[in-house]
């Protein structure tokens, strides 16, 4: 595995999970990492709940990854309006020039 941060300095080590399998897939490399820098104890699954938009089954497989690795699970949710209304409200749709969904909605 590649050296990469010194996880042991860290108090938490918080994976973010769409439930996707590039999370699954970070959430199982950064375990490895974790395990081997002695730090397990510190890693914690965290799901942002996108509601409304949010596909069906998607936090429930986010907390399965989280017990597989027998990790913390936290689902995050937006105060205020859906991505939808914020959408509406600002009077465009997200796009690679104006990423507001993934501020406003996400971790």
């Amino acid at each position: 595995m590649a050296s990469g941060p010194d996880l042991a300095s860290y108090h938490i080590i918080i994976v973010s999970s769409s439930a996707g399998k590039d999370s699954q897939g970070a959430l199982e490399i950064t375990m490895r990492a974790a395990r081997a820098a002695g730090v397990a104890d510190r890693v914690v699954c965290v799901h942002a709940d996108m509601g409304i938009m949010e596909w069906s089954g998607v936090k429930e497989l986010a907390a399965e990854h989280a017990a597989h690795y027998r990790v913390p699970f936290i689902l995050a949710r937006r105060n205020g309006p859906n991505l939808l209304e914020h959408i509406e409200s600002r009077g465009r749709f997200p796009s690679s020039s104006a990423r507001f969904c993934t501020v406003d909605c996400t971790i």
